[in-house]
């Protein structure tokens, strides 16, 4: 059988292949993504690394209509971000893939100190979420005097899409 090259040029990094696994329960801990790492992906996003961390609201999963699939909604990690930046991205390095350190801070200095300190800490690229569903939400609790807008998702039926390869 022949081998068939998928390198990929990514944001100027060289990917073995263009699997990235994206922001969620998979990037959860610098052990989980170097264990997963060893599956054959370039990269894994952490779970969003948040100035505050924050347990998840369960039931987090909501069905589409029709019985189409399923949308899953997080907050970000649930990890202190000094975990992240003292451990978690340095174990997550010991395994086979890329790390991207997913990031949000509530406001841009926030962002540019997480940013900073994930650099440092070793992440190979920093993503910053332009827009999370549960900002508002997040914010509200944190400052309830602010009054925050919070996002939501009215019609859900333009969103079922089937991909193949």
């Amino acid at each position: 059988m022949n081998n068939i090259d998928l390198t990929t040029k990514f944001c100027g990094l060289t990917l073995k292949n263009p699997i990235i696994i994206p922001a969620g329960i998979h990037g959860r801990s610098g052990k989980v993504i170097k264990e997963i790492s060893s599956s054959g992906v370039s990269a894994i996003c952490t779970k969003t690394i948040v100035p505050q961390s924050a347990p998840d609201v369960l039931p987090c999963f909501v069905e589409v209509p029709n019985k189409t699939g399923m949308l899953n909604s997080v907050f970000g990690s649930d990890k202190f971000s000094e975990y992240w930046f003292t451990e978690g991205i340095k174990e997550a390095k010991e395994g086979d893939a890329l790390v991207f350190a997913n990031l949000a801070g509530y406001y841009p200095e926030q962002a540019a100190d997480l940013a900073q300190k994930a650099e440092a800490a070793g992440a190979d690229l920093i993503i910053t979420p332009t827009h999370c569903p549960h900002m508002g939400e997040i914010l509200n609790a944190m400052f309830p005097d602010m009054n925050f807008q919070e996002a939501g998702l009215a019609d859900t039926a333009g969103m079922t899409a089937t991909v193949k390869a």
